[in-house]
């Protein structure tokens, strides 16, 4: 599946579908049994929650960050 980048106001047309979200974390939640990342771009914010449990294999929440 192609995955396509589109800004955080956006998301609700792509519900279902792989997409990319290009912005920086804003708050890293790491709780016990779940991972919070909320993520903003220039027009809003959105949260990215996954199992802990996942954090391990080899598809990571986070794909690419930067300093």
């Amino acid at each position: 599946m192609i995955q396509s980048r589109v800004h955080v106001s956006d998301l609700r047309e792509h519900v279902g579908r792989t997409v990319t979200v290009c912005g920086w974390v804003n708050a890293l939640r790491l709780q016990r049994k779940m991972q919070f990342v909320i993520v903003r771009d220039s027009t809003g914010l959105v949260r990215v929650t996954r199992p802990r449990h996942l954090r391990g294999q080899r598809r990571n929440l986070l794909t690419r960050t930067s300093t």
